[in-house]
């Protein structure tokens, strides 16, 4: 539980310092953390304190508790109806799935509730630092394994020769 809260004072202090959110770490290791595992107990370690501390962040951010869940709720409903699929790919679909998240942040709450205009490099920025917020919580969680991504080869596993084996 204090790797959630680290990243909830990295938003925090990042918040302080830029008079903006511009580190979203808690949603990148919600996503991570849920879309990468196996089995699909929610857990108050993995899923529940995360949440929380996410709608703590709405909270703080536009004043009003609950506005989170406008767009945590269909991605964490991906997130679970396409578990398979994302255990398949990998690394890349958690990683839609963070961009679908501030995409949905950017157009329903912002946009459509509290009608404020919509910054598009701002978004980017957002998107792009998330991202790889999202991939070093990915490096930590797997280690090695996820740097294959970059390589067009498989995973290597090292086995013994059966002729060497007796």
């Amino acid at each position: 539980m204090i790797i959630p809260l680290l990243f909830f004072f990295l938003d925090y202090v990042m918040w302080a310092i830029c008079a903006q959110w511009i580190v979203y770490s808690v949603l990148a290791y919600f996503v991570v953390s849920n879309g990468t595992r196996v089995h699909a107990a929610l857990t108050v370690k993995d899923f529940y304190f995360p949440l929380f501390l996410l709608i703590m962040q709405d909270s703080i951010r536009y004043n009003r508790c609950g506005l989170g869940f406008i767009y945590l709720v269909p991605i964490v409903a991906v997130m679970l109806v396409l578990r398979k699929v994302m255990l398949e790919l990998g690394v890349f679909m958690p990683f839609v799935c963070i961009t679908g998240a501030l995409f949905l942040e950017e157009i329903l709450v912002k946009k459509l509730v509290f009608g404020m205009d919509i910054d598009f490099f701002a978004t980017l920025l957002k998107i792009f630092v998330t991202l790889g917020v999202g991939y070093l919580v990915l490096l930590g969680m797997r280690g090695n394994r996820s740097l294959f991504i970059f390589l067009n080869k498989g995973r290597k596993v090292w086995t013994p020769n059966r002729k060497d084996a007796s």
